[in-house]
């Protein structure tokens, strides 16, 4: 057979239409077909305003040649008309830049996007969401969770800090979060935790849901003139303690689960404790 010239082969597929662009996309929310068919959500002219419908052709379907040809998608505006429980199935506009999710309080967990394309997430203003993993969002520039203060997990674990936007505002509590060895990505999710928890090095992986426990170290008594207990369930590898500085003032190999801290002097340190299932930091006052 005669290979066929690449340039040639577009113009043809343009022209009559591939059988696989041509395909209805099989949502698995209808909640979030509906919203995708009847409001605005795609910008078309990428001045950030959304100005059409994903129907573009008004079959009312969605095929994938109109899911790909897409670059900015906005999801929200209408939380009292469509009860949207996932957002997986935007892995089908597979080319998407921009990814914006708002006001959507019917919304438990955003993960496994796939999105290779995606540069601009922007997550806010959700009352009900608990589970966030961008993990494989690696080209990820522009990141927002804003307004969110009922997470349970965030997962930002991707091999980069955004070298754009990074904001967390107003998303506070945060019960566990996963980062890169980052500083200024730990920093900016430390601060937005639960009292007393710091983010991990070591992702604890898997699907959870708002009712699973993740396990959680502690230290008592805290803050502490001396002695040390440190909860975990499973056996302790390593801790290291640090000052603010990022000086290592102790180490203790396989030290059981108590350690001696009498000869600090007083004040702030962190924490790090490895056991053969996790890595987590914790900040401890000595007084």
């Amino acid at each position: 057979m005669t290979n066929m010239n690449p340039g040639i082969l577009l113009l043809l597929v343009l022209l009559f239409g591939s059988p696989a662009y041509s395909q209805n996309i099989v949502f698995s929310d209808l909640a979030l077909k509906s919203f995708l068919l009847n409001e605005l959500c795609i910008d078309t002219n990428n001045d950030g305003t959304p100005d059409s419908d994903a129907d573009l052709n008004n079959d009312n379907e969605i095929q994938v040649s109109e899911a790909i040809g897409a670059d900015n998608l906005t999801i929200g505006k209408f939380p009292d008309t469509y009860f949207i429980r996932s957002v997986t199935d935007v892995q089908s506009f597979a080319n998407l830049k921009s990814l914006t999710l708002l006001f959507n309080d019917s919304i438990e967990k955003v993960a496994g996007l796939g999105l290779d394309s995606l540069s601009f997430l922007w997550i806010a203003a959700s009352n009900s969401l608990k589970h966030i993993d961008i993990s494989d969002l690696n080209g990820i520039n522009n990141l927002r969770i804003e307004g969110i203060d009922s997470l349970d997990y965030l997962n930002l674990q991707n091999g980069s800090i955004p070298s754009g936007i990074f904001s967390l505002f107003y998303s506070e509590n945060i019960k566990y979060a996963c980062v890169d060895s980052i500083a200024a990505e730990y920093n900016e999710v430390a601060w937005r935790m639960l009292p007393g928890m710091l983010p991990s090095l070591n992702c604890i992986t898997g699907t959870l849901s708002s009712t699973q426990e993740i396990e959680r170290f502690s230290l008592f008594p805290n803050p502490t003139d001396g002695l040390v207990a440190i909860k975990t369930k499973n056996p302790i590898e390593r801790v290291l303690v640090t000052g603010l500085t990022g000086k290592i003032h102790r180490a203790f190999t396989v030290p059981g689960k108590q350690v001696d801290l009498s000869e600090l002097p007083n004040g702030i340190y962190f924490i790090e404790i490895r056991t053969t299932e996790k890595l987590e930091i914790l900040k401890l006052v000595k007084n």
